[in-house]
């Protein structure tokens, strides 16, 4: 199992949202709001005590489930594009709008009963 599904795992099964998770539905960069609105969910996260914080992206928070079956609260995020260039992207974002950007890294991990993607970035304090 990957170590950073086993992490992240609990949080995206009980839907549970921490000052150090987010989850999302989709990550969209393609305009300036979107890229403001992703540099203030990572800018929280980075400035919380704790270690390492993560935004999830392709699962539903409890709030927003139509029901309790995996199948229907993880919704994947499009494994095709490629984790270097989504993270280029999200660096672009980050270098905008923080100074100094908070380090970040964004992995793709396989949730195990469905098989979709979902989209982890990994937000360094």
């Amino acid at each position: 199992m990957n170590t950073l599904w086993r992490r992240i795992r609990r949080n995206v099964i009980q839907g549970k949202e921490t000052a150090k998770v987010d989850l999302k539905r989709e990550l969209h960069l393609a305009n300036k709001p979107e890229k403001t609105e992703f540099a203030k969910d990572v800018m929280a996260i980075a400035n919380t005590p704790g270690g390492v914080g993560y935004l999830i992206y392709g699962v539903l928070d409890v709030d927003q489930r139509p029901t309790a079956k995996i199948e229907d609260f993880v919704v994947g995020v499009d494994a095709n594009e490629s984790s270097d260039s989504m993270l280029i992207r999200m660096v672009d974002a980050l270098d905008y709008f923080c100074d100094p950007p908070p380090a970040i890294d964004y992995e793709i991990v396989v949730e195990p009963t469905t098989q979709r993607a979902l989209g982890v970035v990994v937000v360094g304090r």
